[in-house]
């Protein structure tokens, strides 16, 4: 499990050294460096399996993972170019150490490495193998059908970075039992990954069931949609008639349900197109994964996705020292184009030791203006 990183000269941050806990949450106002700590990981992934040992240095395009353009654009501002480098620094467990540094160089799309120490075996490591999932903030709409891949779905274990094989998936392993059984919803029928998949989404639509199929001779999948009435089920509607919600939040279940002890799995913006309620058990389910093993990055703007997480400490569903929050955060008043990561701590009822501004405080502030 990432237990700590460290990065130097990477976009704005300029020198971060950070604690990951099982959950991990990532907060803040726009284009303060959130994203930038996950990129990190994301490019370190795609160089070490694009060669043996980060050979060919760090790349940072890669269509099925994430693409950043050219080195200029990843290099800090306010960092040296001809004497600095890009540092990184990953500890595994709080003892094994992965250190790297790569020359930035100008207007390169792979910066070469100038330094290697490792002391493990990263292919055991969820971060660089089969045990990663990672949902980008740009996830799959209602369509009338979705991609398919033996490939990423049977081999990969993946759902994509936008959830477009969560369809597939979910109809080629629907009827097997979960991994970690601790994930199963109280009202679910079964311990099945569709069961499960279903009582948890109808923590956002009550009484829905979502169906899918995998069409081997045109290699698409289908997604629909039911909805429970006093003596049956609805007809099956297109996801196009039901919103963007469910489906955007399908492979966010689908990927805390799908993963087991050890994994690693990355979300952002988990809350999006959900009402506050399905947020905060978003939060809920988040917490219940990190419980059993599986280490849980998110990045978010939703106050009902921190105060599920906050309820599940109170409600000893996760220890707080099992809980980190990240809080990004610029001084408008220096030279410097840099962040600063403040890390709060959570109590065991849930409190929090400080609220710097705008940490999820718009509805404080909106409310005072109404009060006036």
């Amino acid at each position: 499990m990432l237990s700590n990183i460290e990065i130097n000269n990477f976009k704005s941050i300029k020198n971060a050294e950070i604690g990951l806990a099982p959950l991990t949450l990532f907060t803040g106002l726009n284009a303060l460096g959130k994203s930038s700590i996950i990129q990190v990981l994301l490019l370190l992934r795609q160089s070490y399996r694009k060669s043996n040992n980060f050979e060919k240095g760090l790349i940072l395009n890669d269509e099925d993972l994430i693409s950043l353009g050219l080195s200029n654009d990843v290099f800090s501002i306010d960092a040296d170019i001809n004497t600095e480098t890009i540092a990184i620094s990953l500890e595994f467990d709080f003892e094994n150490e992965l250190k790297l540094s790569f020359e930035p160089g100008i207007h390169k799309e792979t910066l070469k490495l100038i330094n290697y120490e490792n002391k493990l075996d990263l292919s055991q490591e969820a971060l660089f193998n089969n045990n990663l999932q990672y949902l980008s903030a740009n996830r799959i709409n209602p369509e009338t059908q979705y991609k398919a891949s033996n490939l990423f779905v049977e081999e990969f274990n993946s759902l994509g970075i936008t959830g477009e094989y969560t369809a597939h998936y979910i109809a080629k392993n629907q009827d097997k039992v979960i991994n970690q059984i601790e994930l199963k919803h109280p009202k679910a029928k079964s311990d099945t990954l569709l069961d499960n998949i279903n009582a948890w989404l109808s923590e956002i639509s009550p009484g829905v069931k979502a169906i899918a199929k995998h069409h081997h001779d045109l290699q698409i999948a289908t997604l629909g949609y039911q909805f429970e009435t006093k003596n049956d089920y609805t007809d099956t509607f297109k996801p196009t008639h039901v919103g963007f919600g469910l489906t955007y939040v399908l492979p966010v279940i689908t990927a805390l349900l799908m993963s087991k002890k050890g994994d690693l799995v990355i979300i952002e913006n988990p809350e999006s197109h959900l009402h506050p309620a399905g947020q905060s058990q978003i939060g809920v389910l988040c917490a219940l994964a990190s419980k059993t093993g599986i280490q849980v990055l998110l990045e978010s703007h939703s106050d009902h996705v921190l105060n599920g997480i906050r309820v599940a400490v109170k409600k000893e569903v996760i220890e707080p020292e099992d809980v980190t929050i990240l809080f990004f955060k610029r001084d408008l008043t220096s030279i410097k184009h840099e962040t600063e990561i403040l890390e709060l701590t959570i109590d065991k009822n849930g409190g929090i030791d400080e609220f710097p501004d705008n940490f999820m405080d718009e509805w404080e502030k909106q409310l005072d203006e109404l009060l006036k």
